[in-house]
């Protein structure tokens, strides 16, 4: 997922409780085969009215959605916060998320903010009387900020989840990085130092690894496009950064020949 350290922007207020997956994004929509084009489904049903309030122009834009307690609710659906997101929203603010609601998020880089119902309510008055009202969520200090509202609140999250979010850092790079430190363990009879040149037709790529005890990455790979396919190749990155990170390795990766490789 893409690092994130501060959201700024402003706000949809989703007066509703008990928001379930199912409402945020309809079983119909989980039969796609594409990670894309979620947005379109998001809150579908409800949308079908016209006073419902994603389809009112005055938050054209707003990327902060702030909704009532226990959201997220119901089934496990992925797809849920890939909808969220794909329609532009970079934090839920809410006074309570599902577990596994709030697991995907953290997962995905959707940044589920926990404040009180005080707040929330709060928050609605101000966007709903003007929806220009600026909202900060901060994730280096874990606050929220609404000035209009006289809000500054810090919400809860565990800080390994907290630094995820900061560095932008994959799991599965973290969960890899972890099982190769604990396999070389004391680093007995390890060589410090590895290297491996890999061919493929034209494309010539190098990767050069040091069991030093201190996480660093060098990778130059000058991607041609920002995806292949659905997959955003930033992904990459962060899945060696977190590697890295955890493996306790200084890792050199570089593409020396080969176009669009």
């Amino acid at each position: 997922m893409k690092a994130v350290q501060v959201i700024t922007g402003t706000g949809i207020p989703l007066r509703r409780s008990d928001v379930d997956t199912d409402q945020i994004i309809p079983a119909e929509w989980l039969k796609r085969v594409e990670r894309t084009g979620f947005e379109k489904g998001l809150f579908s049903t409800w949308r079908d009215d016209p006073s419902f309030v994603l389809n009112d122009e005055r938050y054209t834009g707003a990327n902060i959605l702030v909704a009532g307690p226990s959201f997220g609710v119901g089934s496990s659906r992925e797809h849920a916060v890939w909808a969220i997101q794909q329609a532009g929203f970079e934090a839920v603010i809410a006074p309570s998320f599902s577990d596994i609601f709030r697991n995907n998020c953290t997962k995905n880089g959707l940044v589920p903010a926990v404040l009180d119902l005080a707040d929330v309510e709060a928050i609605w008055n101000a966007i709903e009387s003007d929806p220009a009202t600026s909202i900060v969520v901060d994730m280096e200090q874990l606050i929220v900020e609404v000035p209009a509202a006289g809000i500054s609140s810090s919400f809860p999250m565990d800080q390994p989840t907290q630094h995820r979010f900061l560095e932008g850092l994959d799991d599965i790079g973290i969960t890899l990085g972890q099982a190769l430190s604990k396999a070389i363990g004391d680093k007995k009879g390890i060589v410090r130092y590895g290297h491996a040149y890999v061919p493929l037709d034209e494309a010539l790529s190098r990767v050069v690894i040091d069991c030093s005890g201190r996480p660093g990455l060098e990778f130059h790979v000058p991607f041609t496009r920002a995806k292949v396919g659905e997959f955003d190749v930033d992904l990459v990155v962060e899945f060696f950064q977190g590697f890295v990170n955890h493996a306790d390795v200084t890792l050199h990766i570089d593409n020396l020949r080969g176009h669009n490789a």
